[in-house]
């Protein structure tokens, strides 16, 4: 019969298979990336609060007081006790009902400015996220590569003491071979620290639970071409879309509002009061007063809000005119840099990748029958590796222009 420790210990155990099956993930997605970072990036959250907060400004912009209630006694009657007169009242001051509005539609306005912003930081974080990832698979086809040029440092070794025992090479060319063995396992010691360093990078980004952030975890994809058409001026005619610009433009129709505010800021603030009455013979008069506020200080105060109102107006006009050249910028400069990579791509896939292996096998073949020396195999291998490498790089950069660019199209083209 199992005793209460060992009973125990077994709960124990059961809890902490549960917990580590919950926290490990098999292979990380870039669905599964993004779907992380969107639920524990702070900018986000943030965000989401502030569009919040501005929602519950809504009615508050209406500009109705908080009604007081008040009660009054007046009179005192000389030599005797008690009052002559006695009253109860509640008084509501609201706004004028034009500033009410201009006040209203700027505060819907300014929610879908946050809205809209808010639906461009998502786009951003994609990019960010997708790009990260991108890293990754970079940096594993980085390994392989480093793995595949330490097996050839290896084959080259293995050549050149073959020669050296059958007497046809010195044992300086084996001192050569040595150092690039051991610089093919120093190259490949740093391929996987980038690795390391971009999987922890996607993970911080993605706010990946530290428990979850296990070696173990594999990646749906590989680094491969696929060839993608994206026209510029097509991008470029998207810019008027873009949530930043209706952003702004949401914010620009606010500040337009809240001049309109300033300036029915000149109308008369209304009073409403209501009151029962005692004249010394009980609460059996009633009464009422309407009042306006008149803005006679009108140089000191409303002109005053009246010109912050424009100048804010003036600063997001310009901060649009601002966005759309950087937007332009960034297009165009993507695109052009997404050309270049694919067209990079398309050499080395048509025929540098293939001449540089078939430069390889030939002179390792002919430095083993000692038709070729051992600086042509260094140059062939060189070469072959530099090709090899160059490829990754241009991978990489054409996917994250593409992904830079995919988000003015709104468009999923990297999954």
């Amino acid at each position: 019969m199992m005793n209460k420790k060992n009973m125990a210990i077994a709960i124990l155990l059961i809890l902490s298979i549960s917990v580590k099956a919950q926290n490990d993930i098999d292979v990380l997605t870039i669905e599964d990336a993004i779907n992380y970072a969107l639920k524990h990036n702070p900018t986000i959250l943030s965000l989401e609060k502030s569009i919040d907060i501005k929602r519950a400004e809504k009615w508050k912009s209406l500009g109705i007081d908080t009604p007081e209630i008040s009660y009054m006694k007046e009179g005192i009657k000389t030599g005797e006790d008690g009052y002559f007169e006695k009253r109860y009242s509640i008084t509501q001051s609201i706004d004028f009902p034009l500033k009410s509005f201009f006040n209203f539609q700027s505060n819907s306005d300014e929610v879908s400015s946050l809205e809209l912003n808010y639906e461009a930081k998502k786009r951003e974080l994609k990019v960010e996220v997708k790009s990260a990832y991108v890293e990754v698979l970079a940096s594993i086809a980085l390994e392989k590569l480093r793995e595949k040029q330490l097996e050839l440092s290896k084959d080259l070794f293995n050549a050149v003491s073959y020669r050296v025992t059958a007497g046809v090479s010195s044992e300086l060319e084996l001192l050569k071979a040595n150092i690039k063995l051991d610089e093919s396992k120093n190259d490949l010691d740093e391929a996987t620290r980038i690795y390391h360093q971009s999987r922890y990078s996607l993970f911080n980004m993605v706010g990946l639970d530290p428990e979850a952030q296990s070696y173990t975890i594999s990646y749906e994809d590989s680094l491969s071409f696929k060839e993608l058409q994206l026209d510029q001026e097509s991008i470029l005619s998207l810019i008027p879309e873009q949530p930043e610009i209706l952003s702004l433009e949401a914010k620009l129709n606010a500040a337009n509002q809240k001049v309109n505010s300033a300036w029915s800021g000149i109308l008369p603030k209304l009073n409403f009061s209501y009151y029962l009455q005692d004249i010394g013979s009980g609460y059996d008069y009633h009464g009422y007063e309407i009042g306006v506020s008149v803005p006679i200080w009108f140089l000191m105060n409303e002109a005053q809000d009246i010109s912050i109102a424009n100048t804010e107006m003036k600063l997001v006009e310009w901060s649009k005119v601002d966005l759309y050249l950087k937007l332009k910028k960034e297009i165009e400069l993507s695109w052009h840099s997404y050309e270049t990579s694919k067209a990079t791509i398309n050499r080395y896939e048509g025929n540098i990748l293939k001449r540089a292996k078939e430069l390889l096998d030939l002179t390792l073949d002919g430095y083993q029958i000692g038709k070729i020396d051992l600086l042509n195999l260094l140059y062939a291998q060189e070469t072959y590796l530099s090709s090899q490498l160059n490829y990754i790089e241009a991978l990489k950069n054409y996917y994250i222009k593409v992904i830079e660019l995919e988000k003015y199209l709104n468009k999923e083209l990297v999954f």
